[in-house]
């Protein structure tokens, strides 16, 4: 509030003595910004006496500490105080106009407000003769002096009659003002201004309980006390701090069903604790009655519940009533919005009505909204939903590996003896758990995880420790789930899952006979080492380009082509070199022929051509006749020796395809002396003879066999 001060000057006495006394007699009365009387309270004073005019120069100033009497009077002589600025002897009074400035703090300091400014309109003779005035100027102000006296006794005798006048106003008021005595009929049309009924200092508690529900216009209700009574307000802070804050065990209420569906729970008369944790209610804890309709009505909000004994003394004064500005319609409690008044000075009572269209809360005594209840509530509903699924799924898992400690444990062992329609496995037993062992075997299918309710099945006998089988009756070219298992009275437990493919049904190739060596009558077309180790199969260029392990593809990535010249190797694949450690130690590599052959080697090649008349002319003997897969000429091309070279093409390091219908191309299994080359013959569509070159290993060709 602003702590200006209305410092209203009632007397003012300037007295005259034979001797110069150098001071003069100050009295005031001090109201406060509200206009109200500051009775007996000590207070600061300055006194300044200033020459010429309003804001002209201090001629002298001076401090005081006084205290008021119970009408705020209070007195206290002008150059008496402690100075400040100048001296009071030396004050030239006959020197034009004089002031006199007061300024007061209520504290008693000096942090002063000024109040007012006054002109002296006379001073005391003595002052005027201490600066050696004529007798005649003495005389003169003499009598001005009578004059102001006279002048003076009236001025107090008029505001003496308006205290009294004051006074009896105020005991007016308090005849008027008391229990069921303030009727509409008093507070007339057009007599209150609403400048003087400032609702901030009205407090909200001490107005009659509502009589209808408030709506606070989506403002919340701030620095409401937790509740203790059943009907409080619940604040932010008692619903966070009270609901639901245990876990939700067999002794709470379970929400939903052992799946984790929400179900209904019917409660009447006394509701059992069944297995799953439903809460008991006792008989009659919840009556009809006490949820009827109209429980609470109007009949329970009556007239005149605000009396005098509600509204303070001095809450309202002749000073606020007054300007006939209100009228009775502005005085309806319903125009009036319930924000804005003073906080309250005690619980504010709504009469059993609600608090409608609240905000939701955010500070710890904001009062709580049912959706905010409601949304809390549902939120740790969901935290603790939540969890009963986690512990559900611990304990099922917890289950499980108890499962797993009771069983028998064991490994299955890898495929071995692959053929197109058997193989054979085994498993070993690493713990046969809590029980003997009954029954160990193999089990398979073509989908994953087989179990022994299936009829392809071994059984290898009891007790642990390792067993082997043989896997029969399976289909070519097929893939297989094999898991090894081992059953005790505790059930049966699986080892892991190995995955198979079986070979291709071998076929006799055709064969022809040339001198001593007998060959495969066409080109290698197989995509599994002769173990059945699965050969990748590459299109990508880039991929085939940086390729250091065994791969194949079809000329231009074609099958159709496969069916003429058989399918296209690196030399890796040649080589039987399939993963990092066949790289570099041979015993690991496999063999690409099939059973019975080998892919030959330069040597092996060079038998071949010498027997047919040397290199020069036995590609012409090689190459099948005519044009039908080569391009013109084909020269020299007799087949004379049943080779029936065909003109697969190539595919080059930088995995691109050329050359079909020109060239035909085989690996040999010699490697040159440059580490990334490997012989191979070719026949050319344009000449004769068989020749002799190397290609990069990265190079996809032909492979034509040789039996061994």
């Amino acid at each position: 509030m602003k702590k200006s001060i209305l410092f209203l000057a009632l007397l003012q006495s300037l007295l005259i003595f034979a001797q110069a006394p150098q001071k003069m007699s100050y009295q005031s009365v001090v109201r406060n910004a509200a206009n109200q009387i500051v009775a007996n309270q000590s207070i600061g004073v300055k006194i300044s006496i200033i020459e010429g005019s309003l804001n002209g120069t201090t001629a002298y100033a001076e401090r005081h500490t006084t205290t008021t009497n119970a009408n705020g009077l209070f007195t206290l002589e002008t150059g008496g105080g402690t100075p400040t600025t100048g001296t009071f002897a030396t004050i030239n009074w006959g020197n034009g106009s004089h002031y006199i400035k007061s300024e007061i703090d209520l504290t008693g300091g000096t942090n002063y407000t000024l109040s007012g400014t006054m002109e002296l309109l006379s001073v005391p003779y003595a002052l005027y003769a201490t600066n050696g005035i004529s007798p005649a100027q003495a005389g003169a102000i003499s009598a001005n002096t009578n004059s102001i006296t006279t002048e003076r006794n009236a001025r107090l005798s008029a505001i003496m009659e308006q205290a009294t006048t004051n006074a009896f106003l105020q005991a007016q008021i308090d005849s008027d003002i008391k229990d069921n005595a303030v009727t509409s009929a008093k507070i007339l049309d057009a007599n209150v201004t609403n400048a003087k009924l400032d609702k901030s200092n009205i407090p909200l508690s001490g107005f009659g309980s509502a009589e209808a529900d408030v709506a606070l216009g989506g403002y919340k209700l701030t620095g409401v006390l937790d509740p203790t009574d059943n009907q409080d307000a619940a604040t932010k802070k008692y619903v966070d701090d009270t609901t639901l804050t245990k876990d939700l065990t067999s002794t709470h209420i379970f929400v939903g069903d052992y799946w984790g569906k929400v179900a209904d729970v019917a409660l009447s008369g006394d509701a059992t604790i069944d297995s799953w944790g439903a809460l008991t209610i006792a008989n009659d804890a919840v009556t009809n009655a006490k949820m009827a309709d109209d429980a609470v009505d109007t009949s329970k909000i009556i007239d005149n519940a605000v009396t005098n004994a509600k509204l303070a003394v001095d809450a309202v004064d002749t000073s606020k009533i007054k300007d006939n500005a209100v009228t009775n319609a502005k005085l309806d409690k319903n125009n009036i919005p319930l924000s804005g008044f003073g906080a309250a000075i005690a619980d504010v009572d709504l009469g059993a009505n609600k608090l409608t269209n609240v905000a939701d809360p955010t500070l710890a005594q904001d009062v709580a909204t049912k959706k905010y209840v409601d949304d809390t509530m549902q939120a740790q509903i969901a935290t603790q939903a939540a969890t009963i699924t986690a512990q559900a799924a611990a304990i099922a898992a917890m289950q499980a590996q108890i499962s797993v400690l009771q069983k028998p444990r064991l490994i299955t062992s890898p495929i071995e003896n692959l053929k197109a329609a058997s193989a054979t496995s085994g498993g070993a037993i690493t713990s046969k758990g809590l029980g003997d062992v009954t029954a160990t075997g193999l089990v398979w299918s073509t989908l994953t995880n087989p179990t022994i309710d299936l009829t392809t099945k071994t059984f290898d006998g009891t007790g642990s420790g390792e067993f082997g089988s043989n896997i029969t009756g399976l289909t070519p070219e097929t893939t297989y789930y094999v898991r090894a298992y081992a059953t005790s009275s505790y059930g049966t437990a699986y080892g892991n899952e190995v995955i198979f493919t079986t070979l291709t049904t071998p076929v006799t190739p055709a064969e022809v006979t040339i001198g001593t060596q007998t060959w495969t009558g066409k080109n290698l077309d197989v995509a599994t080492y002769s173990d059945g180790t699965v050969i990748p199969q590459v299109t990508d260029p880039t991929e085939w380009a940086n390729l250091t392990t065994g791969a194949w593809c079809y000329y231009n990535n074609d099958a159709t082509k496969g069916t003429t010249y058989g399918k296209l190797y690196n030399w890796y694949a040649a080589a039987g070199i399939w993963n990092e450690a066949s790289k570099t130690d041979a015993s690991q590599r496999k063999k690409l022929a099939p059973t019975g052959y080998h892919v030959p080697s330069d040597a092996e090649w060079t038998t071949l051509t010498d027997y047919l008349g040397g290199a020069g002319v036995a590609g012409g003997k090689m190459k099948e006749s005519g044009t039908t897969h080569w391009y013109s000429p084909n020269q020299d091309a007799t087949n004379t020796s049943g080779f029936t070279g065909l003109p697969g093409g190539a595919r080059m390091n930088d995995g691109k395809f050329y050359v079909i219908g020109y060239d035909c191309l085989w690996w040999s299994s010699s490697v040159d002396s440059t580490p990334t080359y490997a012989w191979i013959r070719a026949l050319n569509h344009n000449s004769g003879p068989a020749i002799r070159e190397y290609f990069n290993k990265t190079y996809g060709i032909t492979v034509r066999c040789l039996r061994d």
